[in-house]
Parts: C-alpha cells; structure tokens; sequence
C-alpha cells in the first residue's frame, strides 16, 4: 500500500505536495502553512482536500487506467 501511496503522490500537483509535506512531515498548522506558502489558509485547505481527493481516486483506479490529470498551475 504504501508504493501505492507514493506513486499517487507523485501525481499530485506541486502546490498539493508542498501543501502536505509542510502539514504532515513538518508537522506545521494550516496557518502557518499559508502564510509561508502566501496564500490563504482556505486556499491550504482546498488544496489539502483536493490532494487526499486525488490520492484516494489515483488509489481506487485499476492499473493501466487515465485519470484525468489536474490541469490548474502549480505552486
């Protein structure tokens, strides 16, 4: 499971990696996160729910399948 893990995020965009490294290796709060990143802590929010959405759809999607990537700029 957890090469699946990776390899979902691997796909994620650099503003849905920064996002959850800042959160979740540096272990930092959403506020903090926003304003190191100079964006608002709802966008940190979003972006966070949008990253776990991606994760789980990249990890429920049988081998071999497109998913349509996220085509918004990154960080």
């Amino acid at each position: 499971m957890w090469l699946e893990v990776m390899e979902a995020v691997r796909h994620l965009t650099t503003r849905q990696r920064t996002v959850l490294a800042l959160l979740y290796i540096a272990d930092l709060p959403q506020k903090e996160v926003a304003r190191l990143m100079r964006v608002s802590r709802g966008t940190v929010a979003s972006t966070l729910a949008d990253a776990k959405a991606a994760v789980r759809n990249h990890e429920s999607t049988p081998p071999g399948k497109v998913v349509r990537e996220d085509c918004r700029g990154g960080y």
